[in-house]
């Protein structure tokens, strides 16, 4: 970038809570010092100092899409661009994100691309996917006969046209490459890279996972390894508390094990000096630091 030039514009967008979002937050402490940047997704900002567009996560349905079975219909008969047209949440985001003035979107997971296409930035849209997503809900199969035909034919009509896309997995880029025909760029869901030696190990040997506790990652089976082997090891599991059955389940399965421990994880988890840390952000403004701190220690 030549000195003086204007900074580049991006937009995350997200239709998830943003602050709960690791990719998305690396992506917006990367950038800001590099470009204006702007967020928008469910729940507060993500980055203090950021500019934030809070969208709604449940819009209501306008019309005659407020009845029953509309919208179960509309995939049902794979009419996917009138669906994208007439969903609530494309609708909402729609309305507060489209007339923006953004270089970039940076544009996560297929469920945002309609919108993100709607903003038509001038350098075009990243899309990061996080999962392969024709597959991301399979073990629903209500999702195998509606939703997965809609995410494959975003694959196939939108994704494609992309300025560039990134994901998660060496096998996922080569299994968008095989079905779709379009190239991803891997990029690891991993702390910063430290040119450190492995020490020695000690005992017990310490096991740690984080992330959200997806049945289909079948965390269960971690816990059922570690209760079953005679080999000294705990196991630390830091998942984001998100409502769902599967949770409380986990909790059940390894909770009257001693070497196992089930906490409610921060949005997102780093190594300091390869040590496991966890960053929580507490937002003080309209307070001063002194009378903060107190309530904090109080509490």
């Amino acid at each position: 970038m030549t000195a003086g030039a204007p900074l580049p514009r991006i937009l995350v967008l997200t239709f998830t809570p943003i602050d709960r979002e690791p990719r998305a937050l690396k992506q917006i402490r990367y950038f800001m010092d590099r470009a204006e940047v702007t967020t928008a997704g469910f729940g507060p900002a993500p980055v203090d100092g950021v500019p934030h567009i809070q969208l709604d996560p449940s819009p209501p349905a306008r019309g005659m899409m407020r009845v029953p079975g509309r919208y179960g219909a509309l995939l049902a008969l794979r009419a996917y661009r009138l669906f994208d047209g007439v969903k609530p949440r494309n609708v909402s985001a729609r309305a507060r994100l489209v007339g923006g003035d953004w270089d970039v979107v940076i544009a996560h997971d297929v469920a945002t691309l309609a919108v993100a296409r709607e903003i038509a930035p001038r350098a075009g849209i990243l899309v990061d996917l996080h999962e392969y997503a024709p597959r991301q809900g399979e073990a629903s199969r209500l999702w195998q006969m509606l939703i997965a035909p809609y995410f494959r034919w975003i694959c196939r009509t939108q994704v494609t046209q992309a300025a560039g896309v990134t994901t998660v997995g060496q096998g996922i880029v080569d299994e968008y490459r095989r079905r779709f025909g379009f190239d991803s760029t891997l990029v690891v869901n991993a702390t910063p890279f430290q040119p450190l030696a492995p020490g020695p190990v000690g005992t017990p040997i310490r096991l740690v996972h984080s992330g959200i506790p997806a049945a289909p990652r079948k965390l269960e089976v971690m816990i059922d390894a570690v209760k079953a082997t005679t080999t000294p090891v705990t196991l630390d599991l830091y998942l984001i508390k998100d409502g769902s059955e599967y949770y409380p389940s986990l909790v059940e399965r390894g909770g009257d094990v001693p070497r196992i421990t089930i906490e409610d994880g921060p949005p997102m988890l780093r190594s300091e000096n390869a040590r496991l840390s966890g960053w929580v952000y507490v937002d003080v403004r309209g307070r001063d630091l002194r009378s903060a701190v107190h309530d904090m220690q109080a509490a």
